[in-house]
Order: structure tokens, then sequence, then C-alpha cells
């Protein structure tokens, strides 16, 4: 779980240094729902 944490809090970093939020298009946005999809999946077998 950790490693797919990373990522976002790496892109909250950048934004939040940078107030840049060109970089979070429709692919970021895919890849936040395949993350938020495995912590549910991972949350249903425990």
């Amino acid at each position: 779980i950790d490693s797919l944490c990373y990522p976002i809090r790496l892109a909250y970093q950048y934004w939040k240094l940078t107030g840049d939020a060109s970089v979070f298009g429709e692919e970021w946005v895919q890849a936040i729902e395949m993350v938020l999809r495995t912590f549910k999946e991972h949350t249903l077998i425990i």
C-alpha cells in the first residue's frame, strides 16, 4: 500500500510547491482511480 501512496504524496508536494495543476489530466485521474480500486480491494480482503 505504501508504494501506491507515494505517487499521490509526490504529486501533492509538486502541486503545493509549484501551484501547477496542468499535469493532473485525464491520465492522472485514471491512475488515481486504479489506486483507489486497489485500496478498496485490499480492504475487502482483510
